[in-house]
């Protein structure tokens, strides 16, 4: 049986593991979650956004419109700043795949892409969640 000073040594060294390693792992865990399901929502905007050019793209076709298809935008510049842009063609996109690099894809290919890399996404996300 332990006597009272034992007791209260085993409590401090619990008190100290959970203070010093448990509540790290389970911060720096949130902090890839958090980021991880960031990336996930951006590749859910992505493929929303690459829907709307299709529909609009679809639309310009019935219209009897030039293939070739432009917009103007606004792009976030960083802290909510935005700029105006114009994008003479539309009919491919830059997809960022990792590393700096950037995959060129028209907009009936991106999707598919768009799909890999979101489950990608999805399986990090489990495996920080069961760690």
């Amino acid at each position: 049986m332990l006597n009272q000073k034992q007791l209260a040594d085993k409590v401090k060294s619990y008190e100290a593991f959970v203070t010093n390693v448990l509540q790290v792992d389970l911060a720096k865990a949130s902090n890839v979650k958090a980021k991880l399901q960031s990336e996930l929502q951006e590749l859910q905007d992505l493929e929303h956004n690459l829907k709307v050019l299709q529909q609009a793209r679809v639309c310009a076709s019935v219209f009897a419109c030039s293939g070739q298809q432009s917009i103007k935008t606004q792009v976030d510049v960083g802290s909510e700043v935005l700029c105006s842009a114009h994008i003479p063609d539309v009919s491919r996109v830059y997809i960022s795949i990792g590393l700096g690099f950037h995959l060129e894809a028209t907009l009936e290919e991106a999707p598919r892409i768009i799909g890999i890399r979101k489950a990608n996404v999805e399986k990090k996300i489990q495996a920080a969640l069961d760690q």
